[in-house]
């Protein structure tokens, strides 16, 4: 072998090497767009909500007769409730759901505390259809909650929907809840 072929071969691996990378490169990219797009298919067809149990701190009625409710995610103070508690839930997924119960899961127990009373702002009885990215705001009587030391039980808010699903929310108004007794 002379010197010319010695070269001839190692520009010929060093393309061969190139081309290797590249095609590497390549390879790799398309595996993570692969995956990528199978979780963005698994969320589109999966259920998915937001649940998240609200104080109420203050109830008004304009003179048009517009009821506006202000919620709290972090404050619970019993006497601006009003006698009333929410659970609002909206719907992420990318198709309508239905939801069929709201309540609390018990502490220590696979038991639930359905509530079987929420109506939300409108007036409006469960079971609430949820559109796309639509929500809805069920409110509860709190002395129903509060009664016989039953909220020290709670341990996070549910919303139940048609197909079965469960989804859990808890937030700091939900813990001064649990500890508030009647």
């Amino acid at each position: 072998m002379d010197i010319e072929s010695i070269k001839t071969v190692v520009e010929e691996s060093t393309k061969l090497f190139t081309i290797d990378i590249i095609t590497l490169l390549a390879a790799g990219a398309g595996l993570v767009l692969g995956i990528l797009n199978w979780r963005k298919d698994v969320l589109r067809n999966s259920v998915r909500l937001s649940v998240v149990p609200k104080s109420i701190v203050a109830v008004e009625v304009s003179e048009e007769g517009i009821r506006g409710i202000k919620f709290s995610n972090t404050e619970f103070h019993q006497e601006l409730s009003n006698d009333m508690y929410a659970i609002h839930v909206t719907n992420l997924s990318e198709f309508p759901i239905i939801v069929n119960e709201v309540g609390f899961s018990k502490k220590w127990s696979r038991d639930r505390a359905a509530i079987h009373i929420a109506a939300t702002q409108d007036g409006d009885r469960l079971p609430v259809k949820l559109e796309q990215r639509g929500s809805a705001s069920l409110i509860l009587s709190l002395p129903e909650l509060l009664k016989n030391g039953r909220n020290r039980k709670f341990r996070k808010a549910y919303a139940r929907t048609q197909c079965g699903e469960m989804i859990y929310g808890k937030t700091k108004s939900l813990k001064r809840l649990i500890r508030c007794s009647v």
